[in-house]
């Protein structure tokens, strides 16, 4: 970290001597040339800021390791991504539940379609199968129109 902080401060120096110098310089061609001798500088001071604080030893990134992710991940993805905020939706509004399953593919543009998601519920009377599609649409907006009560 301080090999950080010593080579930008070297930079940030280099650059206020630099516009110092740009500011006290009279026009003309001389000016220009200053100006370019200024920016090769600056440049200079930049490339072995970087070298004495040893950056050059940092991971490359290696782009040739990168995996897509397969449609069967994505959907997996998906699928538990509205399972966790269904069951926080049911818990949140008290809401007793059995189970929670959602069904759902990829298409072929990669995008995920949701076909369902299915809440096992006990036989119990006390709460109204309207009361967890409110709790989970809610949560989930339109796709918790897609919400199935299965009663077991």
């Amino acid at each position: 970290m301080n090999n950080i902080k010593f080579a930008l401060s070297g930079l940030i120096s280099f650059l206020c001597i630099g516009s110092i110098l740009k500011f006290i310089i009279p026009q003309g061609s001389l000016k220009k040339t200053c100006e370019v001798l200024i920016s090769v500088t600056v440049l200079a001071s930049f490339l072995l800021s970087l070298n004495n604080a040893k950056l050059q030893n940092l991971p490359s990134p290696d782009f040739f390791s990168y995996e897509e992710p397969s449609l069967y991940d994505r959907a997996d993805f998906y699928k538990q991504l509205f399972s966790e905020k269904t069951k926080n939706a049911l818990e949140e509004a008290e809401l007793p539940y059995k189970d929670v399953t959602v069904r759902g593919e990829t298409d072929e543009d990669n995008y995920f379609v949701l076909k369902v998601i299915e809440i096992t519920v006990n036989n119990n009377r006390n709460y109204q199968k309207e009361d967890y599609r409110k709790a989970v649409i809610k949560e989930l907006g339109s796709a918790g129109e897609a919400v199935v009560i299965v009663e077991g």
